[in-house]
């Protein structure tokens, strides 16, 4: 079973999610928007050791915090290296589609979505008591998708995404996007004209 934890952090409510697997207490962050100090409160309070860090895009609200929590923790940075952010200067291991990541007694997939940005990707983490959760970053909201106006955007890579994410196998996912509420892949194909 994973615990899923959700901070909105920075000036456009950016959300940051920590993940735990029940045997243990090392975690797993998902984005680092802005104010490291809120995410090390919470990790502190709670007795968390953080081991890894993973980056759905490089855009500034996703990655604010990131050197902080870095610096203090040492931690294993995952992201895309297709044509991330240029002042993105952190060391980083790159991950590709479908790769694995094996952290905190988790097994994460990568899932390549570009169309709100080159290096766009969403990660799914499978869960076989609660479903799966799947962290879409700015590719999928609840009732809508990512902006495909910013530089290096692509309207038509987005809709190939998204209908990636419709085909995934098996019907019980969990959404967690880059901002707003959490929702599931049931509710947005029935509600979400992106998905129809």
């Amino acid at each position: 079973m994973v615990d899923v934890t959700t901070l909105k952090l920075g000036i456009l409510e950016t959300n940051c999610y920590i993940l735990k697997a029940a045997s243990t207490s090392e975690v797993v962050i998902v984005d680092a928007p802005d104010q490291p100090d809120v995410i090390e409160a919470y990790l502190t309070k709670k007795s968390l050791i953080p081991k890894a860090i993973l980056i759905t895009h490089s855009h500034f609200d996703h990655i604010g915090a990131l050197q902080s929590l870095n610096s203090k923790y040492s931690l294993s940075i995952y992201m895309s290296g297709a044509t991330p952010n240029q002042s993105f200067a952190i060391p980083y291991i790159a991950v590709e589609d479908n790769d694995i990541i094996e952290t905190a007694a988790m097994k994460i997939k990568v899932i390549a979505t570009p169309g709100h940005s080159p290096d766009s990707v969403c990660y799914l983490v499978e869960d076989h008591l609660l479903g799966d959760y799947l962290f879409s970053g700015d590719t999928l909201f609840k009732q809508t998708a990512g902006r495909t106006d910013l530089e290096g955007g692509s309207l038509t890579q987005l809709m190939q995404s998204l209908e990636l994410l419709k085909q995934l196998p098996g019907t019980n996912y969990l959404i967690y996007p880059g901002h707003m509420d959490s929702t599931s892949m049931v509710y947005e194909k029935q509600h979400n004209e992106f998905l129809r």
